[in-house]
């Protein structure tokens, strides 16, 4: 069953990956904020449960924070009604350093996004 949950994770960061170069319309039709709720919630239940984690912290927790921002940000551009609102350069960035804490933790390039990196994915046996 893990294997399955780590193909819908890689399927929903792909999807990720691709609504990242659409920025900011990915966030005016709500398909980041989507997406993100989507991908929280799949590593919400990857986690393991045996041991104990600090409140707040996590990988799961940071794409709800993302998708949380992306909420925020839809809401002011409804609210001025332009695409051109503060706080997109952060998210961009903020996104792009969580796509690359992903794909280090699935074992894949950081660098590369996982469309492109599917075939240099790292053999580690542990």
């Amino acid at each position: 069953m893990g294997e399955n949950i780590n193909k819908a994770i890689i399927k929903v960061v792909i999807e990720v990956e691709d609504l990242y170069l659409k920025i900011p319309y990915s966030i005016e039709n709500e398909s980041m904020e989507n997406s993100l709720e989507e991908l929280s919630s799949l590593l919400q239940y990857n986690q393991k449960k045996e041991f104990i984690r600090r409140p707040y912290s996590g990988l799961d927790y940071e794409a709800k924070l993302l998708s949380d921002l992306s909420r925020a940000l839809r809401i002011r551009m409804e609210l001025n009604k332009t695409l051109n609102v503060s706080g997109i350069e952060y998210f961009s960035k903020r996104l792009e350093e969580f796509l690359e804490k992903i794909r280090y933790s699935l074992g894949y390039n950081p660098h590369i996004p996982l469309n492109l990196n599917e075939r240099s994915k790292a053999n580690i046996k542990i």
